[in-house]
């Protein structure tokens, strides 16, 4: 259950995680991911993590593409995203945003349920995830340089001021 202000804690995180492998999506704690969920499965996962106190589910990345019959292997480290906002459209579909928690290592499997796969998530060896965020250890005065090169390489427009006002950890999770 969220301590005061809503951040979870080392204590208050759960024993067993839903997980949802996705490539080319990545949470870090305190980022922001939306996510347009269709499939049965993840629809059943997100319905029930939404009728739990923490409303909490892993992301992780697969190792390699899913074969049917085969469980997906996926990288050792994931990170939990609590839902801060859904909706449920017309055809059945969810939109949601996870806040990220923290990182986890990947646990032992457990029985599936309904159709998705959850773990036991191992919080201890990133517990410095849950504490306030420090400075983000790179050159700040660089950043707007290497950022404008990069955006304008990838065709990309920037909002420049709210880049160089964000916290360091806005700019690298973003």
């Amino acid at each position: 259950m969220p301590t005061t202000a809503g951040r979870l804690t080392l204590p208050d995180m759960p024993a067993t995680l839903p997980v949802f492998p996705l490539s080319g999506v990545l949470l870090l704690p305190r980022g922001k991911l939306p996510l347009n969920i269709f499939e049965p499965r993840y629809l059943a996962m997100v319905e029930d993590a939404l009728a739990t106190p923490d409303k909490l589910i892993g992301m992780l990345q697969p190792t390699e593409k899913e074969r049917p019959g085969r469980a997906q292997a996926l990288y050792p480290v994931g990170c939990a995203g609590r839902i801060t906002s859904w909706s449920e459209t017309e055809d059945g579909r969810f939109l949601i945003q996870l806040s990220g928690v923290a990182r986890f290592a990947l646990g032992e499997e457990i029985a599936t349920m309904r159709g998705y796969r959850r773990f036991r998530p191992d919080f201890a060896p990133y517990a410095a995830d849950f504490e306030a965020p420090g400075p983000g250890g790179f050159d700040r005065a660089r950043l707007p340089a290497g950022l404008k090169a990069f955006f304008a390489a990838e065709g990309l427009q920037g909002d420049w001021d709210s880049i160089e006002q964000a916290d360091d950890e806005r700019i690298v999770s973003t």
